[in-house]
């Protein structure tokens, strides 16, 4: 192996990048055309996004279209908690964002990160590393995957168990199929019938079903013969075996199928909304995405059109857009069904980090979009636990959104305190639940006590809860990072009540959050 590879090697190729930028609406987009010595993928991570070339190797390009990580791998993946798998010479190892090897290409497999753990295979044997290339679980399992509630499945003689973050196996190796831990249950599977255990191993719901899936929001999707009902974590039958797909319940709904057609029902089986669609995507930003008579559009959780039904297709919203498809093309919209990207392209990939990667006729285009939003002064007065709180808010579009540090100083000491850090070269924002909140300053003064409106920049920081990325709209405003206040304490389960008649807003850190 060469030295030149085991350093790392960060390589700039100049080339001819064509930009032009147009304005729709609120949306400034800028065009990057992609050299077509490359073959670019689906999406942007840590502000990269992996290439092939025209020689086969893999390498990666920034937002400008340009090659800031060689392409000299024979394969290389998305990057996930500032690493990314790499191979060459049938190996595989870690670079990070600078293009450094972190962990040398010795192993025969190699997985994503995930809370600064990565399993990796040597000799046929699996184990961890931690994110300085350690091993901290030997290579001694057939099978290893990764950890949930801090315990993860492995396989020794055919047989699936648990062990911990140092190795120790907490539940024993009996069971012919294992599953992530999902709210203190696991799925596994016994004589070919699938139940519950909780993280001392013992057996919570029997194994009884055809098909089991991980819990969520207190009810799991299970099936007997070829139907599906929902049980609650004691195993009680909480929605009859009536469907014939189940899906997990998200914000206190789930999506169901009869006889082809998709519906939603609330957690005590009530329908939401009736099972009459063709499809249906999981709710995403407060809008469903919905095939309807071979027309796809958008509603809400009300079954109020929101978007009409014009679309040959349309996609979950990412980060404020939706992709739809209209005479065979793909564009983007934004919430209120405005046109942000034309539906020219063959191809629209999903929107995040501020850009999105569509193709034309072969050749790909990178599309910076930025969105600027004006912020109106919030006029209403904000009570943490009873007592008046001056804060620094603006209202976006109907949300209120607060400075980041400032929530997390003053909810500092309370049941809900956060930390917060930043990370410049992985453009990162870290929220540490249950831990003391660190002041750099300037928090909850320098107040706009004129009540002037100002512009908002869309954030496109990565943003990540208990070493977990999140979705969460935020602003930047005159250098500061604003968050749509009920999303964030959703986030950190915080309640918050609105006072309709007074306009004020009530924190109560005692209490978990409820959704609207």
């Amino acid at each position: 192996m060469k030295n030149y590879f085991m350093k790392g090697s960060i390589l700039l190729i100049i080339v001819i990048c064509m930009f032009s930028s147009v304005v729709y609406g609120n949306y400034e987009v800028e065009e990057v055309v992609v050299p077509e010595q490359y073959n670019i993928g689906y999406s942007f991570s840590e502000g990269l996004v992996l290439t092939e070339k025209y020689d086969s190797k893999y390498g990666y390009l920034n937002k400008n279209g340009e090659e800031v990580i060689s392409c000299i791998y024979d394969e290389a993946y998305n990057f996930s908690e500032a690493l990314a798998v790499v191979k060459n010479y049938g190996k595989y190892g870690y670079i990070n964002t600078k293009g450094d090897i972190i962990v040398p290409c010795i192993y025969d497999n190699a997985y994503d990160f995930t809370n600064g753990l990565a399993v990796v295979s040597y000799n046929e044997k699996y184990g961890y590393i931690d994110k300085n290339g350690e091993e901290v679980i030997p290579c001694i399992y057939k099978e290893a995957y990764n950890f949930s509630e801090g315990l993860a499945a492995i396989k020794i003689n055919n047989k699936y168990g648990y062990i911990n973050k140092y190795g120790d196996i907490i539940i024993p190796c009996i069971y012919d199929e294992a599953y992530d831990f999902s709210e203190g249950l696991a799925v596994i599977k016994i004589n070919n019938k699938y139940g519950y255990i909780d993280k001392k191993g013992e057996k919570v719901i029997p194994c009884m079903y055809n098909h089991a899936c991980s819990f969520s929001e207190g009810l799991a999707a299970v099936q007997i013969d070829k139907s599906y009902g929902y049980i609650d974590i004691v195993g009680n039958l909480i929605i009859p075996f009536l469907y014939r797909e189940a899906n997990e319940f998200v914000n206190d709904t789930a999506i169901v199928e009869q006889e082809g057609l998709y519906g939603c029902i609330n957690k005590k089986g009530e329908e939401v909304f009736p099972i009459e669609y063709k499809w249906i995507n999981p709710l995403s930003e407060g809008l469903y995405a919905v095939n309807k008579y071979s027309s796809c559009g958008y509603i809400d959780r009300d079954e109020r059109e929101i978007i009409p039904f014009i679309y040959e297709n349309t996609s979950s919203f990412s980060d404020g857009l939706g992709i739809v498809q209209k005479d065979g093309k793909q564009g983007c919209i934004d919430f209120k069904g405005n046109i942000i990207v034309p539906c020219i392209y063959d191809s629209v990939n999903t929107f995040s980090e501020g850009v999105i990667i569509v193709e034309k006729e072969y050749e790909q285009k990178i599309l910076k979009i930025t969105e600027k939003q004006e912020g109106i002064k919030t006029p209403s007065k904000v009570y943490i636990n009873g007592q008046e709180v001056g804060f620094e808010a603006y209202n976006i579009e109907g949300n209120n959104y607060f400075k980041l540090r400032d929530l997390a100083y003053a909810l500092n000491n309370t049941e809900k305190q956060f930390e917060v850090t930043w990370n410049e070269e992985y453009n990162r924002i870290d929220l540490i639940s249950n831990k003391n909140y660190t002041k750099v300053g300037n928090e909850l003064e320098n107040l706009n006590t004129n009540g002037e409106n100002k512009v908002g920049t869309r954030t496109t920081s990565n943003i990540y809860l208990n070493s977990n990325e999140v979705k969460l709209k935020s602003y930047n405003i005159e250098g500061y990072n604003y968050f749509k206040l009920r999303d964030l304490l959703e986030k950190i389960d915080c309640e918050v009540v609105y006072d309709e008649t007074t306009r004020n807003i009530h924190i109560n850190t005692a209490n978990r959050y409820v959704a609207e």
